[in-house]
């Protein structure tokens, strides 16, 4: 995935799986935590009790939990939701040269059918015959593998955040805005129990189409098409860096509760040892290191980068932020330096 044209200093830089790991880094800092992190996963160490906590979610789609390999394709999710007695959309994986099958499918199931690649990119909502064929013609353009057809419901598509056992977070749907105290108890439970149906994950993100996401009972007619478990935590907050980070620190909160763990309170900025491991040059991403570090004019650097027996090294002093996100663009390759393979911090008296 490519990286949005923004400076490296903006957290709009940043894909949706950095951006996750940004806020998380940045509470954990804030709360005076250090941090070792991996490729795949993200382990951060309370110190001196050494308490972990680990926020696997945020890594690729390729994570694997609970020894099983879980991608985002709708199929996947829908038979383990089944195998749990959960009600799932009838739907038909078919090639793309063969749409006439998706015509059958929603002539025989009814409008509307949502279509996408199989693995669930560019999806596409169809009300009619005429949207379908508009729709397949886009998918065949854009997709190379087999396409993914279900039958599902008018009404608004709501993503619920679920987090240990509880929905924390709604993202808007287009057609309204949605207050997450206005979605009925029976569709948040629906959404929970859908996470459970998945070995190994307790946060994830829910789409449910709804009629009247509001009614006692409105699951009864909502069709869920997708558990993501990545949260895109962008998609919750209406673009807002500071509520994503306020619901990042939220996520860690609950994290903590559950493993009797006292965090101590936030501090908005810190001393920081970075040391960044296994970078292909180190002298090329030393030097882009630096020109990152620049553009920041709050942070004071007090040694570094430099290279040492066990990596490269840097000290300073910044916004937990603002020194997560340094961490998190070394970690996902600086233009012309390339990436470090692992990041530990350690916070400096």
């Amino acid at each position: 995935m490519s990286k949005p044209s923004a400076p490296l200093h903006s957290p709009d830089s940043l894909t949706a799986a950095e951006y996750d790991s940004w806020c998380l880094r940045a509470e954990l800092l804030a709360r005076q935590m250090s941090i070792a992190n991996y490729p795949g996963d993200v382990v951060f160490t309370i110190e001196p009790a050494a308490t972990r906590l680990a926020f696997t979610q945020i890594g690729s789609y390729g994570v694997t939990y609970a020894g099983m390999g879980l991608d985002k394709t709708s199929p996947k999710t829908w038979k383990l939701l089944k195998h749990a007695g959960l009600p799932v959309p009838h739907y038909k994986v078919f090639s793309r040269d063969k749409g006439h099958e998706a015509q059958g499918f929603a002539q025989k199931h009814g409008y509307p059918v949502v279509v996408a690649g199989v693995s669930g990119a560019s999806r596409r909502t169809a009300a009619d015959k005429d949207e379908l064929t508009e729709a397949l013609h886009t998918l065949r353009s854009k997709s190379r593998g087999q396409l993914l057809v279900n039958a599902s419901v008018n009404g608004p598509a709501l993503r619920l955040l679920v987090h240990q056992d509880q929905v924390v977070a709604i993202s808007q749907s287009r057609s309204r805005a949605y207050r997450l105290d206005e979605v009925s108890e029976s569709l948040k439970n629906f959404a929970v129990a859908a996470v459970r149906a998945i070995p190994g994950i307790d946060t994830a993100g829910v789409t449910i189409v709804a009629p009247s996401p509001e009614e006692p009972r409105a699951e009864k007619n909502a069709v869920l098409e997708r558990v993501m478990h990545h949260p895109h935590l962008r998609d919750y907050v209406g673009r807002s860096d500071e509520a994503a980070l306020a619901l990042a620190g939220e996520l860690i909160l609950a994290e903590a509760r559950r493993i009797g763990a006292a965090l101590p309170e936030p501090a908005p900025r810190g001393n920081y040892e970075i040391r960044l491991c296994s970078v292909p040059s180190p002298a090329s991403f030393a030097a882009k290191l630096s020109e990152l570090i620049g553009a920041f004019g709050s942070v004071h650097v007090h040694s570094g980068p430099e290279q040492k027996e066990k990596g490269l090294y840097v000290q300073l002093e910044a916004a937990s932020a603002d020194a997560a996100l340094i961490i998190t663009q070394a970690l996902g390759g600086l233009p012309g330096g390339g990436s470090a393979h692992a990041v530990t911090v350690r916070l400096m008296d």
